[in-house]
């Protein structure tokens, strides 16, 4: 039967995203696949409204293209430095970037949003035992003063740890808001750039564009050191790697190195600094990468880029997040994308019993790691707890640190399954995730078996 196909250009002013909204009009009355032309009709003059009430207002946006040489003449234009995905910035009005790359090709155009850090929340009880995820004798892990927790729900890290304690060779991207990598507790666990430690000062000695990044790179200030003025990306740094048996805290994994790769600071980062962090994880060998963050569109760049990284043989892992919600009804993302090897964890309380904060989801959801009062590593030296699945996804990100210590060969995939394999099928979580909570020794002693 005839029809009348075409497409139309739209932007959502909340994820800064363009989309491609295909629509057919029917010349069969009997077709009620739309609602009918007329109201159709109505709603594409609404679009056309929206478009041109959000053309005239000045923002950045993020344009990815086939090759940036084609603007090097192009006046307003600047590269991000991802090899990966040839990316520029553009800072005016999107008529006025509309009208610059009419003749060119483009692939991508998104709005330079912010991206924001999955709140963590302060321990009501500063009297709670330090670190119950890890070992949970019921006692230090209550819940009121009155309710304690429940003895053994952890993620029996201390049976895994008779198998291995994690390797040196095994480097970890902590995209967040820096590390305090003077902190004892972390300083031996913290990757370094050889290249430039070694090298002359103020020189690009490894060629990578940035000079002098030793500890890794501060992508929202522009600058080669990357030091945590918030608390947030030392606290997961410390669950992910504390050094162990040096009178402090101990870490998921003993041995490691964690990649300190700042993107945030003030509890929100944007998406061109995550984008060039995630770059050079990939650039720099990471084997992991670990975001207790989210806030970006269901289709955006940062998909892409996370799918070369899985490709290339990165374990992703991401917070669920804290909004009590399902995610297989309100996806969060980068928790949510369909990309092979990228995991979303969700957080437990000392109980096992899904904490009342955190996202859960049968399908969006792959595990739940405890995240409830997690005793870590601070910025300045300092120690504190916090709640939050930014606290759950770094676990994982040690317990597969401790899977890829055994077997570094595993895929991004394999990685995953055998997460999801091991975990423990409590019913309290029932029905809330694909797996049910982590367990280090589960997944230890089922990669021992290859």
């Amino acid at each position: 039967m005839p029809f009348f196909t075409g497409a139309m250009l739209f932007f959502t002013k909340e994820h800064g995203t363009f989309y491609i909204l295909l629509f057919a009009l029917s010349q069969q009355r009997e077709d009620n696949f739309f609602l009918g032309g007329k109201i159709l009709m109505k709603n594409i003059f609404i679009l056309v409204s929206l478009i041109y009430s959000l053309s005239s207002e000045a923002k950045e946006f993020i344009v990815q293209v086939e090759n940036i040489k084609d603007f090097s003449e192009v006046r307003g234009f600047s590269p991000l430095r991802t090899k990966n995905i040839p990316l520029l910035k553009y800072s005016g009005t999107l008529e006025e970037l509309q009208s610059v790359t009419a003749n060119k090709k483009i692939l991508r155009i998104e709005e330079n949003i912010s991206l924001q850090l999955l709140k963590t929340n302060d321990s009501q009880d500063p009297l709670f035992n330090k670190q119950w995820h890890l070992e949970n004798t019921g006692l230090n892990s209550r819940t009121t003063v009155i309710v304690p927790g429940v003895k053994g729900e952890d993620i029996d890290a201390k049976k895994a740890w008779d198998v291995t304690t994690g390797s040196d060779a095994i480097k970890i991207a902590l995209i967040d808001t820096g590390v305090d990598y003077n902190n004892p507790d972390l300083q031996d666990n913290i990757w370094q750039n050889q290249q430039e430690k070694n090298g002359l000062p103020g020189i690009d000695d490894d060629g990578n564009g940035y000079v002098d990044d030793i500890f890794g790179y501060d992508f929202i200030n522009q600058d080669n050191d990357p030091i945590d003025e918030d608390g947030h990306g030392s606290h997961c740094a410390g669950i992910i790697g504390a050094v162990h048996g040096n009178g402090g805290i101990k870490g998921v994994m003993g041995q490691v190195k964690i990649m300190s790769l700042k993107f945030s600071t003030g509890g929100a980062g944007t998406m061109d600094a995550a984008l060039e962090a995630i770059d050079y994880a990939i650039e720099h060998g990471a084997d992991i990468m670990s975001n207790s963050w989210g806030g970006a569109p269901a289709e955006s760049i940062l998909f892409d880029l996370l799918k070369i990284a899985s490709e290339k043989g990165i374990f992703i892992v991401n917070a669920a997040g804290n909004s009590g919600n399902n995610s297989d009804r309100f996806p969060i993302y980068p928790a949510s994308y369909d990309i092979p090897g990228n995991m979303s964890v969700g957080a437990t309380m000392g109980r096992g019993s899904k904490a009342t904060f955190s996202n859960y989801g049968k399908t969006m959801v792959d595990v739940f790691a405890p995240g409830q009062n997690i005793y870590s590593t601070w910025f300045n030296g300092k120690y504190r707890r916090k709640s939050g699945t930014s606290m759950a996804a770094p676990i994982v990100a040690g317990i597969a640190g401790l899977a890829l210590s055994i077997y570094p060969e595993l895929t991004p995939t394999e990685v995953k399954d055998f997460i999801i394999k091991s975990s423990e099928s409590l019913s309290a979580l029932k029905g809330m995730a694909v797996g049910g909570r982590v367990n280090a020794n589960n997944l230890v002693n089922e990669i021992l078996k290859l």
